[in-house]
């Protein structure tokens, strides 16, 4: 359960890994202050810091940067206790972060294993929200709701052409743009395709 102090998602991501914000500004390279600023909403918790934060502890960067500490925290990279290990995963909820999640990147890490996004960490993003997307509309479908969903995603594109236009699919930069894109997807489930520790 949340404490009433813990007033962004990054506090209660410190609190479920036992670290003060002293301990955990140097495991991030962040200092004592950001980290206070950050958890006291004085200072936005930016897209590199989260992604970086994502990398060495392992938290989703998405949810460290929903603003919501009363939601459930979501690891970005997940580790299957024993029983998870016997039975069929399924990848399409998102699983919970937990002191395993951060002890298990930790692992990684010892290891020399990267967990980091590829290239641009604003491809990464994008990349980790489509296949967000992707798992939704395939959940849906599941649930037998793939009409909801089809008109929910409608709804967001349209807000989106709508917000950002539409990019020629001819101009030259978009194949590269869509690449990288599409490596930073098959990053993330590389990644989620780790082995045991």
């Amino acid at each position: 359960m949340r404490k009433s102090s813990e007033r962004h998602p990054l506090a209660v991501l410190r609190r479920i890994i036992g670290l003060s914000q002293q301990e955990f500004g140097k495991l991030v390279g962040l200092s004592e202050s950001t980290i206070a600023k950050i958890e006291s909403l004085t200072l936005d918790l930016s897209t590199e810091n989260a992604l970086h934060i994502q990398n060495e502890t392992g938290c989703s960067a998405a949810w460290l940067s929903s603003g919501k500490p009363n939601t459930k925290p979501i690891a970005a990279i997940y580790a299957p206790d024993e029983e998870e290990l016997q039975e069929e995963i399924d990848l399409d909820e998102p699983k919970e972060y937990t002191l395993a999640s951060f002890q298990y990147v930790r692992t990684l890490r010892k290891r020399g294993l990267s967990v980091e996004p590829v290239d641009d960490p604003n491809d990464y993003m994008i990349a980790e929200s489509i296949q967000e997307l992707l798992r939704s509309c395939y959940r849906a479908t599941r649930l037998g709701q793939k009409n909801l969903a089809q008109m929910e995603l409608y709804k967001l594109v349209r807000t989106f052409t709508k917000e950002f236009g539409i990019s020629d699919p001819w101009d030259e930069g978009f194949p590269e743009y869509l690449g990288q894109v599409l490596d930073s997807v098959v990053h993330i489930t590389n990644v989620d395709n780790r082995p045991d520790y």
